[in-house]
């Protein structure tokens, strides 16, 4: 393993979850038009961009085709947008462009927020291309059912499609025409080189698994017992389960939650879901109590 100082590595096993790295748009600004999809200086920016943005203005949100980091995240910002519109910049609008046929994470907790509380702030238009951006002017050129089209904002929040980090690219552990590394789920090796005992976690895998804290916490389990069983000559488990949560913020004091329970398949040899499960309507409780304690459960479990 080589590492950026030139200094060299040796070892036994290696595990990388260099999380997500993005396609290119033409004429995209990442400053401009912030994709907030990194934790840090881009939606701390975001961030800036709305608490400046005249009352009456208009958001906009584009989202990629799946799969993409957290798949429930650009809906639960705008809600939580929604609501401070609603408090604080009355007249604002959200106009969602989803490059997807439909909202593709808790679709119905999600169109009934939409359509609900804030029908007279969000507009959601499914089967959106962003074709390019010009940051000088807030302007998107897309395609919308065919035709082209273009928006204009005071705020844009682009999150481009995304691939695997740029190390898995240089390692030669993603398939050319590939924007993730595959892996075999019982362990998280790559299938390219399998015989490098080089594992892959979190959004840079193909597995079909959701891409989430939550889903690279589980996955991480699963490797690492599978690591332990190789040190001392024994197979993975056969059937390793994974698992992940998420509790979006509805309004300022309400939040649901979903879950998801992945499963190995030995016929097909991939991981596919085998249950889930949805809050049947956003609560207080969710919000006060759940949510947080979900929260601090996964962050001391993932740093302790």
């Amino acid at each position: 393993m080589h590492l950026a100082s030139g200094a060299s590595l040796g070892y036994e096993h290696v595990i990388l979850a260099p999380g997500i790295d993005f396609e290119p748009v033409e004429g995209h600004d990442f400053q401009a038009m912030p994709h907030a999809w990194i934790a840090g200086e881009q939606t701390t920016l975001l961030r800036d961009q709305l608490l400046a943005m005249p009352a009456g203005g208009t958001f906009v949100i584009a989202i990629p085709r799946t799969p993409f980091r957290a798949h429930t995240a650009p809906y639960e910002r705008a809600t939580v947008v929604a609501d401070f519109f609603r408090r604080k910049r009355p007249g604002s609008k959200i106009l969602i462009l989803d490059a997807n046929p439909a909202i593709a994470g808790m679709r119905r907790t999600f169109s009934t927020a939409f359509e609900g509380v804030y029908r007279d702030i969000v507009e959601y238009v499914p089967n959106v291309t962003v074709n390019a951006a010009d940051a000088l002017n807030r302007r998107l050129d897309i395609t919308r059912d065919g035709m082209a089209d273009s928006v204009t904002a005071e705020v844009i929040n682009l999150i481009p499609a995304q691939k695997a980090g740029k190390v898995l690219f240089d390692s030669g552990l993603v398939p050319e025409g590939s924007r993730f590394a595959p892996v075999n789920p019982l362990n998280y090796a790559s299938t390219l080189v399998p015989a490098a005992n080089v594992h892959v976690l979190g959004d840079s895998q193909a597995t079909g698994q959701a891409k989430s804290g939550h889903m690279a916490n589980s996955q991480a389990k699963v490797c690492v017992d599978a690591i332990l069983r190789a040190l001392v000559g024994l197979e993975p488990d056969p059937g390793p389960k994974t698992t992940a949560a998420a509790f979006p913020p509805i309004t300022r004091r309400t939040a649901s939650w979903t879950t998801a329970t992945f499963s190995y398949d030995p016929v097909t040899m991939t991981m596919v879901s085998t249950s889930s499960a949805k809050a049947p309507e956003p609560t207080e409780e969710v919000r006060e109590e759940q949510g947080p304690g979900w929260l601090r459960n996964l962050q001391s479990d993932s740093f302790a």
